[in-house]
């Protein structure tokens, strides 16, 4: 059985960012979960989606700018929980039901304006959440998950 690590990279950690990144890339380590945690992040690293990353099934980029998910996040298969609070993401990509394994969604603290339509094909989706984004935001239901606007 592997074991599996948590990279965890928070703000004033640039040392430890670089060689726990650098060392998952490489192949030194197998990675489960990964936090990315305010750190200026203005676009998701293409590196995510290679090598010892395609297990990851815990991803939060929360506390950054990020204005959308690039399509290497819909490649995760196996990712369950994507949190992306505190941003200013305005949409998500149609291939967002690629994340066929996805249970939680946040997108708490953001600018979306609108779901596409394909986030609810995800038969495993239990929980979205998207509190404290504009007013315009279209309100959807679902029978098959929770969806927390306020």
């Amino acid at each position: 059985m592997f074991g599996y690590n948590i990279i965890c990279i928070y703000k004033d950690e640039e040392e430890t960012r670089y060689n726990s990144w650098k060392k998952a890339i490489d192949g030194g380590i197998r990675v489960e979960k990964i936090i990315l945690n305010d750190i200026g992040l203005q676009e998701v690293p293409n590196s995510i989606c290679l090598g010892n990353f395609y297990n990851i099934l815990y991803l939060d980029l929360s506390y950054n700018r990020l204005t959308e998910l690039s399509e290497s996040v819909v490649h995760l298969f196996k990712l369950k929980t994507l949190k992306c609070n505190f941003n200013k993401i305005q949409f998500l990509q149609n291939s967002i039901d690629n994340l066929t394994d996805l249970e939680i969604l946040e997108l708490n603290n953001n600018i979306i304006q609108d779901l596409p339509i394909t986030l609810f094909n995800l038969k495993n989706l239990k929980k979205i959440e998207l509190k404290n984004n504009p007013p315009q935001v279209c309100y959807y239901t679902s029978s098959k998950c929770t969806i927390n606007y306020y």
